[in-house]
């Protein structure tokens, strides 16, 4: 973490700097704390957090133009990794296999990758975005649970659902963002709602696999 996600943001910024008339954006997380006193809550918030450090000292210190973004839950089509949440939701249910969950009350800020994207499109070209870190979410909360219930209408899944055959992972506390900054410096708003994001995704998956079981290559379905 502090490799990946710290060390090669500030040499991504030395370069800039040292090239000059060079604008950065950093991925930053909605999982970075938030107050002074607060413990980050696992060693990719505090890597996270100390990369937006570096970010307010570049820009501070030598008028470096650079951006924070910190994302909320992404998500959306062109996902396949089983390990995260929906990719393996949406897989266990189109296989009508039980996903096995944690209990299901953490909550959660989903945030559409297309709206991500445009975000920091926004944050690379907006001339009052440099020296600014800003969430980029929904600013609305949804329990895991909720979030597995709409996901099993969308497909007509009727089996079993396994929340709380898993525990829960120590310190999850719910981070919502507050999109404000975004709004009010860059001019973001989320575009794509979790219903129809979610519609995408889980067509998205569908689709991948009947072009698998047809031999045929999946067409790129990006979009909302």
């Amino acid at each position: 973490m502090l490799e990946n996600n710290t060390r090669t943001a500030i040499n991504v910024m030395t370069a800039a700097h040292h090239l000059g008339d060079r604008r950065v954006v950093l991925a930053g997380s909605i999982e970075e704390p938030r107050e002074a006193d607060e413990a980050p809550c696992s060693p990719y918030a505090a890597a996270k957090s100390a990369a937006t450090a570096y970010a307010r000292l570049f820009h501070q210190q030598w008028d470096l133009p650079v951006t924070v973004l910190r994302p909320a839950m992404v998500y959306g089509p062109s996902q396949p990794d089983d390990t995260k949440l929906l990719p393996y939701v949406i897989g266990s249910m189109l296989d009508g296999r039980r996903p096995r969950l944690t209990s299901g009350v953490r909550a959660i800020d989903w945030v559409h990758v297309d709206d991500v994207c445009r975000a920091f499109l926004l944050a690379a070209s907006h001339p009052s975005a440099p020296g600014l870190v800003a969430d980029v979410g929904s600013g609305t909360a949804t329990t895991i649970a909720e979030t597995v219930q709409m996901v099993a209408a969308l497909i007509g899944y009727e089996g079993m659902i396994g929340l709380g055959d898993l525990p829960d992972r120590r310190h999850d506390v719910a981070r919502i963002a507050d999109p404000t900054a975004a709004w009010e410096v860059l001019g973001w708003r989320l575009t794509t709602s979790l219903t129809q994001g979610l519609t995408d995704t889980v067509h998205w998956h569908l689709t991948r696999r009947e072009a698998a079981a047809g031999d045929l290559a999946p067409e790129p379905l990006g979009g909302s």
